[in-house]
Formats: C-alpha cells, structure tokens, sequence
C-alpha cells in the first residue's frame, strides 16, 4: 500500500490571553479581551494533546503522524464580538 500523508484541515490554536496581550499596544492591553470560549473543545481530557507552544504542536503532529495542519484560532473565532 502507498504511504500516503496526512493533512489535517482543522487544526486549532490555543490562544493563551496574556501571550496577545503582549502583542498588543499598552492602550489595548486591559480588561477582558473577549467573551470567552465556552466549549470544552477537548472533551474533558479525552481528545489527548493540548500544545501549548509551536513546538508541541509540531511534535505532537510527529506523534499523530501529521505531515500538515491549516490552523485557525480558537478563542478568537469570536473576533467579531469584540466592540471595540
């Protein structure tokens, strides 16, 4: 059988709100950023690895055997809730 490689096509960044904050200018940097993630997006542990850095998720993509992951945010897919 042909190796084949995996693509993962909805892959998630799990945003860490002090690591924007520091992203953003001092005026931006207070108070909540968002409403919040309501979802339990890894089934109370179940779903295995939560990357916390580039560098675990590229290796637990080497676990996976993940060869490529389109990534998206997580807590801010709700952007377009923010009023400000």
């Amino acid at each position: 059988m042909a190796q084949y490689r995996v693509i993962d096509a909805d892959g998630h960044v799990l945003e860490s709100m002090e690591g924007l904050r520091k992203l953003l200018p001092p005026r931006w940097q207070r108070g909540n950023m968002s409403v919040g993630d309501i979802w339990d997006r890894n089934l109370r542990g179940k779903l295995g690895q939560e990357p916390r850095s580039p560098q675990d998720q590229l290796a637990a993509m080497d676990q996976d055997e993940i060869h490529a992951m389109v990534m998206y945010p997580t807590a801010y897919l709700s952007i377009g809730v923010i009023r400000e």
